[in-house]
């Protein structure tokens, strides 16, 4: 999966940089904005989304928005960086750490094109569980769930890895977390490891096995 094409998967639309989904224009992923605060409190917060979630807040409330507030400037330059980045066979088309420093990826936020409306976010970055692989993570709100957005997003992202030089990027799931196992196999990935992960004690607390998936992209 290596993308050699000299121009960069993220476009802009005016003063705003995307990342297309394949064969959707109806959704695309963006920079997140102090505007999507009440989107993202009722995404994090469904139970069907929330009880996954090992490393986040939960209930997810107003403040712990203030995680986002100071990057955002940043995810902006990085996403237009991006936007205007080229490729050629002399240099690497944008460099990787700019990505990686950032604790939140650039163009995190699923958003539908035409209201601007966050159903969905997706991550990647330095793994916590897998020394020195991307690590990619992903949530759709329920009532947008079973349209491919899901799949569509995290390809869409493997895309823009690629084109960049990542080599590998790796996602972990509950092993009762069918529907993200099924996903993450329909986008490439292969079960390579099973790791017990510690579980926060508002979510019942305790470890919980979860399956270590990789996709290779060259």
């Amino acid at each position: 999966m290596v993308d050699r094409s000299p121009t960069s998967p993220v476009k802009s639309s005016g003063d705003e940089p995307y990342l297309p989904l394949a064969n959707n224009t109806d959704f695309r992923l963006t920079t997140i904005k102090e505007s999507d605060l009440e989107d993202t409190i009722a995404l994090f917060n469904h139970p069907d989304v929330g009880k996954w979630a090992c490393m986040r807040p939960y209930p997810y409330q107003a403040a712990h928005f203030d995680f986002f507030r100071p990057h955002l400037s940043t995810l902006e330059f990085t996403a237009q960086s991006l936007a205007s980045a080229t490729h050629d066979d002399k240099n690497p088309p944008f460099p990787l750490s700019a990505l990686t420093s950032v604790p939140v990826f650039p163009l995190s936020a699923l958003r539908h094109t035409s209201t601007g409306k966050l159903v969905g976010v997706v991550n990647v970055g330095p793994s916590m569980r897998e020394e020195g692989a991307l690590e990619i993570a992903y949530d759709v709100r329920p009532d947008y769930q079973g349209r491919g957005l899901a799949k569509g997003m995290v390809e869409a992202v493997l895309r823009l890895l690629a084109w960049l030089g990542v080599e590998r990027v790796v996602a972990f799931c509950e092993v009762t977390n069918i529907p993200s196992s099924r996903l993450l196999t329909k986008a490439g990935f292969t079960q390579f490891t099973e790791k017990l992960q510690a579980w926060p004690a508002e979510k019942g607390g305790g470890e919980r096995l979860t399956i270590g998936f990789e996709r290779k992209l060259s």
